[in-house]
């Protein structure tokens, strides 16, 4: 929360960027409620959130070394 209220202070055009790709639906509310928290402290207007979506993750299967087996 400290960070977040030196970061508000600092510049009245703090945009967020929240990353779905990383951590859990908990973590992301808990930064929200944080944010929303230090913005009725400081008074000031609620920040825009960026979202992004996680897409779609690839993934390889293990390589093999066909002449090992």
């Amino acid at each position: 929360s400290e960070l977040l209220k030196q970061l508000l202070e600092a510049d009245d055009k703090v945009i967020g960027r929240l990353n779905t790709a990383h951590d859990s639906k908990e973590a992301w509310n808990t930064l929200i409620s944080h944010l929303a928290v230090v913005e009725k402290d400081l008074g000031v207007a609620p920040t825009p959130l960026h979202v992004d979506l996680a897409g779609p993750k690839l993934r390889t299967l293990p390589v093999v070394d066909e002449d090992a087996v």
